[in-house]
């Protein structure tokens, strides 16, 4: 396919992720949320500390069950529910990039696809800078591929 745009770069950028993408009022709204828990709980107070998953997992489930109760607008925040889910989100996502998420999801042990740890009792998760290549997805403490500790 050849490059029929005058923009030199367009090429380039198309293989990119595509920021531009993200809707502006979604944005706006996020940010709102994040900047009334910013004044809460610090800035990027999940980079400072662990955060767990459960935590954020209950809050973005009030905010829907407000939401699908017809409040559109949280009380407290004056921000959408859905704003503050979204959030949630972001927040889950950046905590797991930079190190700081705690996995405290219960572990599913009717799945058999799951390698469960021996430490926790917990699913494992790949994780390449660990001498085993595995880390237990509550104590993050190196296992084996199947589940065992050194």
């Amino acid at each position: 396919m050849t490059n029929t745009s005058l923009d030199p770069k367009k090429e380039q950028g198309d293989q990119k992720v595509q920021l531009q993408l993200l809707p502006p009022e979604f944005l706006v709204q996020v940010a709102r949320a994040l900047g009334h828990g910013a004044k809460k709980y610090g800035v990027r107070n999940w980079h400072l500390g662990k955060v767990e998953c459960q935590t954020y997992l209950g809050a973005m489930l009030r905010h829907l069950m407000a939401w699908q109760d017809g409040e559109d607008l949280d009380r407290d925040s004056g921000v959408s529910h859905l704003a503050h889910v979204a959030a949630s989100v972001a927040i889950l996502l950046d905590a797991a990039k930079v190190g700081t998420l705690v996995d405290n999801r219960p572990p599913d042990v009717k799945r058999k696809d799951r390698v469960i740890s021996e430490c926790c009792g917990y699913p494992i998760k790949p994780y390449p800078h660990a001498k085993t290549g595995f880390n237990c997805g509550n104590c993050f403490q190196p296992v084996f591929s199947d589940g065992k500790t050194p």
